[in-house]
């Protein structure tokens, strides 16, 4: 458990100092003065005066921040020509995109270096076309358990590797179908890969499954680690991450229309707690899904916080927009700060909502978590 929690602080810090750099660079080049340059979060431990910047090391351990000059409506800062506010539109537009856009540039290069070195994938016709596709680890997993199936009486899951069937190995779908259809109303010894645990399951195959459902009532998948030469790693990357964006972006709207429309079923949200809960999964798995973990948060951070919510990246570029579509009249300075400050509040609130729900949700994961690092 340890080991996840240490995983967890340090994907959460790499997410969180991405975002921060690109605002850090891009607020440098636009000419504007930055204050301090933070490596986790006050109070201070240690901090460094250089080219008037102050380097900080902080004392809580997650991601940094970055203080620029006028960002928060400072007076000190209104007759400075490198205050954030003193700033032309465009600067200050391309400094509050510079996080996102990081967060996105993060993603690619995590799944390029996947691409490269070699990552899941299900072996469909596409991935099977492509001539520079290097292949290995081959493997029959489980892609869906049909409620009420013998696979779900058993306790077959998702991602469940299937080894044998009666001793006999199954290297392919094709095969695998076969062998079962020839035992149907049988007992069979079913022999699979759980993570990294072998495990033996005694089920018979219906004789007579509900229509579109198979005699086990699973789904099967071949995947295999899939490399691609650098190259075309970095195209594969930037694709993924591409499609990862609009799937999450689709996510996010059916969210909403499960606020709204009823019939609409609301996916899952998952705050601190459930998201731990995720990278000790990946860590189970391997390395390799904690790079694909790492990338599908950090665009689906990028995706938040370029919402419109006031205090988020979105509100302040939303106020940025207002000003514009204003003729350069910017909106009143203490409305302005007074939205971002309730747009806070309600983003801890919200935060701690999902934290409670989570921990609720996976209490006896937990609580067991708990006892082991407290040795209770």
């Amino acid at each position: 458990m340890l080991i996840t929690i240490i995983t967890f602080i340090i994907i959460l810090s790499i997410l969180i100092l991405a975002h921060e750099i690109g605002h850090f660079f891009v607020a440098k080049k636009m000419g504007m003065k930055i204050e301090e340059f933070g490596l986790g979060y006050p109070p201070r431990v240690y901090g460094v005066k250089k080219g008037g910047v102050v380097y900080s090391l902080n004392l809580i351990p997650f991601g940094g921040f970055v203080k620029i000059l006028g960002e928060e409506n400072e007076d000190k800062a209104k007759e400075d020509p490198r205050s954030f506010q003193n700033r032309p539109w465009s600067a200050r537009a391309l400094t509050i995109s510079a996080g996102v856009l990081m967060n996105f540039a993060l993603a690619v290069v995590l799944l390029s270096i996947g691409f490269n070195i070699g990552i899941p994938a299900i072996l469909d016709e596409k991935v099977l076309a492509e001539t520079s596709t290097r292949i290995k680890n081959k493997e029959v997993i489980i892609s869906y358990v049909n409620k009420g199936s013998p696979a779900e009486k058993v306790g077959l899951q998702v991602r469940d590797t299937i080894i044998a069937i009666d001793g006999e190995k199954a290297n392919n779908i094709s095969e695998i179908i076969e062998k079962i259809k020839e035992r149907q109303g049988a007992e069979i010894s079913l022999e699979i890969k759980r993570r990294k645990t072998n495990l033996t399951k005694k089920i018979t195959p219906r004789t007579d499954p509900p229509e579109g459902e198979g005699a086990l009532g699973v789904g099967l998948a071949k995947i295999g680690i899939v490399s691609y030469p650098w190259y075309l790693a970095l195209w594969k990357g930037a694709e993924a991450t591409f499609f990862t964006f609009l799937a999450i972006l689709t996510g996010f709207w059916q969210l909403i229309k499960g606020v709204f429309i009823p019939q609409a079923v609301p996916l899952e949200v998952a705050g601190p707690v459930g998201i731990a809960v995720l990278t000790g999964r990946a860590i189970d798995q391997g390395w390799i899904y904690v790079l694909q973990l790492t990338a599908i948060l950090s665009i689906n951070l990028g995706i938040i916080n370029f919402f419109p919510i006031p205090a988020l990246d979105g509100g302040r570029f939303f106020f940025l927009l207002l000003e514009k579509i204003r003729k350069g009249k910017k909106v009143n300075v203490n409305l302005e700060t007074l939205a971002h400050q309730v747009g806070f509040y309600a983003l801890i609130i919200l935060l701690a909502f999902v934290t409670f729900r989570d921990i609720f949700k996976w209490k006896e994961k937990f609580w067991n978590a708990i006892e082991r690092i407290v040795g209770g």
